[in-house]
């Protein structure tokens, strides 16, 4: 039996600085991959050029807004039968799908992530929510620029909400560790995250609002599904 493919999506919009590291730490990696999808957010600088400038490299231009749609857009399209992603102005280590796959296949779980080190991009101030300290520093990934999935589990999980400009990504790992999907996550580092002055992240004030908002989601719906749960029982 022929293992399922590896496809990549890449989201990107004004990205340029970044766009090239991030393709060549894809390209670079131990292990082979059968699609690399760049989606397109509606770039005004080169960063399509620069994604079409790579062999291989398909380019698609997003039709709806928000990274969350441009992420669902790209699963859509993606080929191969399990999915990683990476942000525009991160990057991968080299052996980062060759270290996720094995454990993929031989633990026959859903999902792998692993550890991400962040570094301070040159030239930038740390911004005031990261501790210097704390750089360099090997954490657990819950990203989707670490994770390695299989395809189904969205059938599962269900797409990244458009909702939420900024927190889509923590509604989903929210919603993927509630359905008990199995997700290794080894101490390996496989994400190299950039800190610089145009993270999403660090817009705080919205970041805050809309992180309440989750909870508050999150809560309803786990008391709605525990309610459902024990009258099933009556």
């Amino acid at each position: 039996m022929s293992r399922p493919g590896i496809g990549v999506v890449v989201c990107v919009r004004n990205g340029e600085r970044y766009l090239g590291d991030a393709i060549r730490s894809i390209k670079e990696q131990s292990l082979e991959i059968c699609d690399i999808l760049v989606v397109d957010g509606g770039s005004t600088d080169r960063s399509v050029a620069i994604a079409q400038g790579f062999q291989g490299v398909r380019v698609h231009c997003q039709k709806e807004p928000g990274l969350s749609a441009a992420r669902n857009e790209g699963i859509a399209l993606v080929r191969g039968g399990i999915i990683a992603f990476l942000d525009s102005d991160d990057m991968w280590v080299p052996e980062k799908l060759e270290i996720q796959f094995g454990l993929l296949e031989e633990e026959r779980c859903d999902g792998v992530l692993g550890c991400m080190e962040r570094f301070l991009e040159n030239g930038c101030i740390c911004p005031s929510h990261y501790r210097l300290e704390h750089l360099g520093e090997p954490v657990e990934a819950w990203t989707p620029g670490a994770l390695l999935v299989r395809r189904e589990i969205f059938d599962r999980v269900g797409e990244f909400d458009p909702g939420y400009s900024i927190c889509g990504d923590s509604d989903w790992f929210v919603r993927l560790k509630d359905s008990g999907a199995r997700i290794l996550v080894p101490k390996d580092i496989v994400l190299r995250k950039r800190i610089h002055e145009g993270n999403l992240s660090s817009r705080i004030i919205a970041y805050r609002k809309e992180m309440l908002l989750m909870m508050r989601r999150v809560r309803a719906r786990r008391e709605g599904e525990g309610a459902t749960e024990g009258s099933s029982h009556k």
